[in-house]
């Protein structure tokens, strides 16, 4: 029974993952990502509800357009994995510390926007700051109304937080001259009112461990140089799903 939840909610995060690294391609082209057949980049073709199928398609095709047969990137089945490895995740999370329905919506919703700020900037190297104004706001709005965890008790310690996750990165930003953008502090901050204190504090430690890790790998690797340009944004969504994770053990 368990393993059969944790398939569903797998198989639930792959379509989501689908649909969410569409989003972030349909809104640099400035495309409606709400209605509209998909198609294939490369001929144009729309695809039918076969071709759609996560994770099989791909598969089925060895990693090609059913029609015009050209290679498709590896980013459609690695957006569907990760979608579905953080649902899962996240579910182990909410189970463990025993949460009601309200944290279920909290989170997946707020990591499905943070999913699609995860694709968009590690294929533009740029983070929609719509989008974290979104998940901001409502993550906000939320915590006061529905978790009811954002209170008058912490409300003045959960700011000094934020502005603290705003002037590290400032400092980070001053001092690297470009070399972190103004998009990670915003996500930054869009983290410490997502996670709270002290949990933001722990994403963005973990973004760095993460990041620093891969940077390194790329280095030895030689697959980047010391100038290259790597997006942060995703090691700091990985770093919130892993606060989330071992903050449940």
């Amino acid at each position: 029974m368990i393993v059969a939840l944790y398939l569903s909610v797998f198989g639930t995060g792959l379509l989501a993952g689908s649909f969410l690294n569409l989003v972030s391609d349909r809104m640099r082209r400035k495309e409606n990502f709400v209605s509209g057949r998909s198609y294939c980049e490369k001929c144009k073709k729309a695809l039918q509800a076969k071709d759609l199928i996560p994770l099989v398609s791909y598969l089925i095709n060895l990693g090609k357009c059913a029609y015009c047969k050209k290679k498709l990137s590896p980013i459609y089945p690695a957006s569907e994995l990760l979608a579905g490895l953080f649902y899962v995740l996240i579910f182990y999370f909410l189970q463990k510390s025993n949460l009601g329905w309200e944290y279920y919506f909290y989170y997946y919703f707020n990591f499905s926007i943070l999913l699609i700020i995860f694709w968009y900037d590690f294929k533009y190297y740029e983070i929609p700051f719509n989008l974290i104004l979104v998940g901001a706001v409502s993550s906000f709005i939320v915590r006061i109304f529905l978790l009811q965890n954002l209170n008058i008790n912490n409300f003045l310690f959960e700011i000094a937080s934020w502005l603290g996750i705003f002037l590290f990165y400032y400092l980070i930003i001053l001092i690297s001259k470009g070399g972190m953008g103004g998009g990670d502090l915003k996500l930054s901050v869009y983290l410490g009112i997502l996670l709270g204190f002290p949990n933001s504090f722990y994403a963005i430690y973990y973004g760095f461990l993460i990041g620093g890790i891969f940077a390194f790998l790329l280095l030895i690797l030689k697959k980047k140089s010391l100038k290259a340009k790597i997006p942060f944004g995703p090691f700091l969504i990985l770093g919130a799903l892993f606060c989330l994770f071992f903050n449940s053990q």
